[in-house]
C-alpha cells in the first residue's frame, strides 16, 4: 500500500487491518487508511466510529470500538 501523501510505501506498523463499514467499500477504505496512518490508525478509526482489528508487524493484536475481544486459547486435548 502506498501512502498518497508521499508516494512511498506505508509504514510497516500493521500486518493486517480488518474494519467494519456501512458498505464493503467503506470498510476497505477504513482498513487501507489504517495501514497508511500507521501508529495513528487506532485513534483515527475510533474518531470515525469504525470497529476494527489491527495486527501489528510483531503479531500484537489491537481492537478498536466494538470489535469482539480475542478468545483465550483452549488447550489442545487431542493427545490427552
Amino acid at each position: 500500500v502506498l501512502d498518497p501523501r508521499t508516494g512511498l510505501p506505508a509504514p510497516t506498523t500493521w500486518r493486517t487491518v480488518t474494519a467494519t463499514g456501512r458498505s464493503a467499500t467503506a470498510a476497505n477504505i477504513a482498513s487501507t487508511m489504517a495501514i497508511v496512518l500507521g501508529p495513528d490508525a487506532p485513534n483515527w478509526l475510533h474518531q470515525h466510529g469504525v470497529d476494527a482489528r489491527l495486527v501489528a508487524a510483531d503479531g500484537h493484536i489491537q481492537t478498536v470500538g466494538g470489535w469482539p475481544a480475542e478468545a483465550a486459547p483452549t488447550p489442545d486435548r487431542r493427545g490427552a
